[in-house]
């Protein structure tokens, strides 16, 4: 997998620039309901994040099994641990229409947008419930009231200062939940390799330095 990632990110600006190139000229936005994002989505991320909430039923419960365990919530069986995205792909394909209306971002910028925004973290069940009942499954803002993305992305600006900009971004929506979903970052880019070392954060063979950044 990490011998893909530099073509998966490579070809996830081919084809975003294809899609705004396609907007310019006919005020079409692919996106949406077509799944066009969905490569994507679900590729073109850096590393895992895991809620301080899930780390701390995980760690409590020594049957617990990040992928696969499933108990009951509101009187429903579900998985414990859903992997869902900080900031929802809606609101992603929006933002870069917002940014890079008059003209294509370069590979570095969206490669930054890309490692920063689309983040997908694992949150414990009741979380997600909560997002969903808040209106916060594919909405920044709760109302819906729409943010202005360009008061936390300058195309003209230095990557260190986006970089901050985009990260206080990807927060708000956590943050607009009560109680907030803390999200913590891994060292690990897939669901295999953060089991298996969480398995060994539990045991005591790793510290948390280990696992988290």
């Amino acid at each position: 997998m990490h011998n893909d990632i530099p073509h998966i990110f490579a070809i996830s600006h081919d084809v975003i620039c294809t899609y705004l190139e396609y907007y310019r000229k006919t005020g079409y936005k692919f996106a949406g309901k077509l799944k066009s994002w969905d490569m994507i989505k679900w590729n073109a991320y850096q590393n895992l994040f895991l809620s301080k909430k899930a780390l701390n039923e995980f760690l409590i419960d020594d049957q617990l099994i990040l992928i696969k365990s499933k108990k009951k919530f509101n009187g429903v069986l579900k998985r414990c641990f859903m992997k869902e995205h900080m900031f929802p792909s809606k609101c992603l394909s929006d933002f870069f229409f917002t940014i890079f209306k008059d003209k294509n971002p370069s590979i570095d910028q969206t490669k930054l947008i890309l490692t920063t925004l689309n983040a997908t973290c694992y949150v414990w069940q009741a979380e997600n419930i909560a997002l969903s009942d808040s209106g916060l499954n594919s909405e920044i803002q709760s109302d819906g009231k729409e943010i202005d993305y360009r008061l936390f992305f300058d195309p003209s600006a230095d990557s260190e200062s986006n970089f901050k900009n985009l990260t206080i971004l990807r927060r708000i929506r956590y943050d607009n939940l009560e109680p907030n979903i803390e999200a913590l970052e891994t060292r690990f880019h897939n669901k295999s390799e953060l089991s298996k070392n969480l398995n060994l954060l539990r045991q005591g063979k790793l510290s948390r330095k280990d696992v988290f950044r």
